[in-house]
């Protein structure tokens, strides 16, 4: 239902979009050569592993590539077609847009920001782009059809509300790279689902980067579902400050996130990761690209190092059914809602040892979470005790196939590996690998992260033994009994 905020607002763009409409159209009609919209996005599902490929050239052709509308305004050789200070009805709204208070603090430049020029309130460079946008977006979404008052008032709608909302509703969406998931989507609490991106939010989203940080557009691509949080507001200050804020990666809930990205590699064993953090308005929007979407973004590069080679052109990727997501739901919901530090500070690490690229620090990462999860700030040669509640802890684990002994020993070589990592033994590739007792050598990290996730499942579904003494006194000392 339209619940306009400034009705004189309205009624002066409602005449300029609809004149300026019907003065596109016009000039549609005399061209004989329309311009089509450059880096217009397309999909492709041509990879083997039937990972999206989201094509943004610079130039677009093709049958669902739409008109350039915007070239309509742009002077060129001293000509345009369509000159919006022109149009009927743009004085009264341009008189407007400058007298009204509201408006002009809200479109006021700050100090430091990047715009055409620093002024006290909106610029008439800007007044023209919001008339321009609102006839283009139009278009867009209308092409040929005649112009119709409710089809503006959605746009309008949109366009008010960033305006006038003090709290503006979002949602994020996090893309989740390389990973299928058998169902279109799966709520994971009240408010965080993944979700099925569709054709439309796949385009949006592609060119929504962070210039600084570079990803290789074969992993930006490579995501069939996303992370999503709803019901979340953002205070809104001004314009300007949009578009800012959603370009900082800690403007996103990246404790729910890394959470949840933790929480497939601890329940599934999957590796997984996200190179972009996204916005989607909720019934409001600051701007408007073609028919696209209007959601905000950045990138950001947290991810696994090895999915910058070549992991796109890997056959397949793996798949999480129906029945792990219940077993994903239930882990994540303990660890997103458990307020002990050790289990954080472990998740962390642990999220760590998957991003560096150095297996060093990886190692190091290992050997600091389990300390955290299997000792209680205790001084002096703790190895040999850590490897003992490791070892009696992971009794009651599903996840791991080894005896007790096996573990203990396994402890004992990962740390062995991690000492001679830190003094620069000549002997630390030695012991990248240890041999298992079926006679298969394993990586150490690779044993160490394992034993990680079966210990911070087991102590989620057991808390008590976040306390370590309680490990030495039910499940130690009951052996000696």
């Amino acid at each position: 239902m339209l619940k306009i905020k400034d009705e004189f607002l309205h009624h002066l763009l409602s005449t300029v979009v609809e004149n300026g409409v019907k003065r596109v159209k016009e000039v549609v009609s005399q061209k004989l050569y329309l311009s089509t919209y450059p880096k217009y996005p397309r999909i492709y599902y041509v990879k083997p592993n039937r990972m999206p490929s989201i094509e943004s050239s610079l130039t677009s052709y093709g049958d669902n590539v739409p008109i350039y509308y915007e070239t309509f305004f742009t002077k060129y050789k001293d000509k345009q077609d369509t000159d919006i200070t022109q149009i009927s009805g743009y004085e009264e709204y341009k008189d407007y847009m400058l007298k009204s208070e509201h408006i002009s603090s809200y479109f006021k430049a700050t100090t430091g920001q990047y715009i055409e020029k620093q002024i006290e309130g909106i610029s008439e460079y800007k007044i023209q782009d919001i008339a321009q946008s609102l006839i283009q977006r139009y278009m867009y979404i209308n092409g040929d059809e005649d112009y119709n008052q409710e089809r503006f008032n959605k746009i309008y709608q949109s366009f008010e509300n960033c305006i006038y909302t003090e709290q503006l509703p979002l949602e994020i969406h996090v893309p989740i790279l390389f990973t299928h998931f058998d169902f279109e989507e799966y709520q994971l609490t009240d408010r965080i689902s993944i979700v099925k991106m569709d054709e439309d939010f796949q385009k949006s989203r592609i060119d929504k980067t962070y210039y600084p940080i570079q990803i290789p557009s074969t992993v930006l691509e490579s995501a069939t579902h996303a992370f999503v949080m709803k019901g979340l507001e953002f205070r809104n200050a001004s314009y300007y400050m949009i578009s800012k804020v959603f370009s900082k990666p800690q403007s996103y809930a990246q404790f729910e996130i890394n959470t949840f990205i933790n929480t497939l590699r601890v329940a599934t064993n999957i590796n997984t990761g996200y190179a972009q953090l996204l916005a989607k308005p909720v019934l409001w929007a600051p701007s408007y690209e073609a028919d696209l979407m209007p959601l905000l973004g950045t990138t950001i590069k947290n991810y696994p190092s090895y999915f910058d080679i070549d992991y796109w052109a890997y056959p397949t990727c793996p798949q999480v059914t129906l029945k792990e997501m219940e077993k994903v739901k239930e882990v994540f919901n303990k660890l997103v809602t458990t307020e002990d530090k050790k289990i954080h500070l472990a998740s962390r690490r642990l999220h760590q040892c998957y991003m560096r690229e150095d297996e060093a620090d990886s190692i190091l990462d290992a050997t600091i979470a389990m300390e955290a999860l299997m000792t209680d700030g205790e001084h002096g040669e703790l190895t040999h005790k850590l490897a003992l509640r490791m070892a009696a802890l992971l009794k009651l684990s599903t996840e791991v196939n080894m005896d007790t002994i096996e573990v203990f020993k396994a402890v004992k070589q990962i740390y062995a590996y991690r000492s001679s990592v830190v003094h620069g033994s000549t002997k630390a590739s030695s012991k990248r690998e240890i041999k298992l007792p079926s006679g298969e050598p394993i990586p150490t990290l690779e044993l160490a992260i394992k034993l990680i996730q079966a210990s911070i499942q087991v102590l989620i579904d057991n808390p008590k033994y976040l306390n370590a003494k309680k490990i030495d006194e039910e499940l130690l000392l009951q052996d000696e009994r």
